[in-house]
């Protein structure tokens, strides 16, 4: 039988900026009452499904490790660090309210990401792709019949699904993944296997009037 790897991918949970409709990129910003109680209901829900996890990755981010810490009882220090799963880099945008956005240009990061021109010290969405793309290759060479939890942004874990799904640029942000969903995929011998529950999550009203 063949080797075989569980692995959890999960949003961190609402912050005080995604609550504000505000950009946040790699800018640090902590979880407000509901991302709290997200992070709660996710723990509530992997302690029914009885999971344990014998690998933690997480972005370093604050609102990636709280939602971790909470969703897993765990301490920062059993969690592996990688920079690879941070959020898109904004520049010069990370701050500024989506709503307040040029709409000609929050309508190209959002229907044309792969067209967006990053300002200040931002990242192209192909450098996104590239960079998660390259951690999950390195997961899949450590397929070891553990069961791996990924604790990671938005943005990054639409790159992870657009890499391994080989989706078309237009539908990188389709289907939506909202705060503190849980994505289960499989890896059997070198091949990944997704499952498809995030897909009966709602698009965000303010996000489903660009895309």
């Amino acid at each position: 039988m063949g080797e075989h790897m569980e692995v959890y991918l999960l949003r961190h949970g609402q912050t005080v900026m995604n609550e504000q409709h505000t950009l946040q990129g790699q800018s640090n910003s902590d979880l407000n009452d509901v991302g709290i109680r997200q992070a709660q209901q996710v723990r509530r829900k992997i302690e029914e499904s009885g999971l344990e996890f014998q690998r933690i990755y997480c972005s370093p981010l604050h609102r990636t490790v709280q939602t971790c810490r909470i969703a897993t009882g765990k301490d920062e220090a059993e969690f592996i660090l990688d920079d690879r799963l941070k959020e898109v880099a904004l520049g010069d945008l990370e701050g500024v309210r989506f709503d307040s956005l040029d709409p000609a240009l929050s309508e190209k990061f959002m229907r044309c990401p792969f067209d967006f021109v990053p300002l200040g010290n931002g990242e192209t969405m192909q450098q996104v792709v590239d960079r998660a793309g390259a951690f999950m290759e390195e997961l899949k060479q450590s397929e070891n019949n553990d069961t791996v939890l990924v604790v990671s942004h938005g943005g990054t874990l639409h790159a992870i699904l657009y890499y391994l799904l080989d989706k078309p640029q237009e539908a990188f942000w389709l289907p939506w993944i909202d705060n503190c969903a849980l994505i289960h995929l499989q890896i059997n011998s070198g091949k990944w296997m997704v499952e498809e529950q995030y897909r009966s999550v709602e698009i965000p009203e303010f996000i489903s009037k660009i895309i």
